[in-house]
């Protein structure tokens, strides 16, 4: 698969849940870079999520636990892009003030990244 800047966050989800049996960890790590990338730019789109976002929160949730399984597959390179990736998503979501009303790609986020810290 192939992660955008033109994708939108559900967009993301999604061709990487498709493909999680193939997805490598440099895939992996370009996926995590891409959301937070989607996250914090100046231009971000609209968070809202749609009305399937339950089933995206699932995808979202199984992309999270191939990332944690496969970890100690990753090169150095992956592993240092994934982990500065989701630190930023981190920062961003303690900026949006954590969870919400649970209609948000930054309060599916928080649920599934920020569980201890909250």
């Amino acid at each position: 698969p192939r992660f955008n800047n033109t994708h939108s966050i559900p967009e993301l989800i999604q061709i990487a849940h498709v493909n999680l049996a193939t997805l490598k960890p440099s895939l992996t790590a370009a996926f995590w870079n891409k959301v937070s990338k989607q996250m914090s730019g100046r231009n971000a789109p609209n968070p809202r999520l749609p009305s399937h976002h339950d089933e995206l929160g699932d995808h979202l949730n199984q992309i999270l636990e191939h990332t944690q399984n496969s970890l100690r597959l990753f090169s150095a390179k992956d592993l240092s892009q994934t982990i500065y990736s989701m630190a930023k998503l981190v920062d961003v979501l303690r900026k949006h003030g954590g969870r919400r009303r649970g209609d948000d790609i930054s309060d599916v986020l928080s649920s599934l990244l920020m569980k201890s810290d909250m």
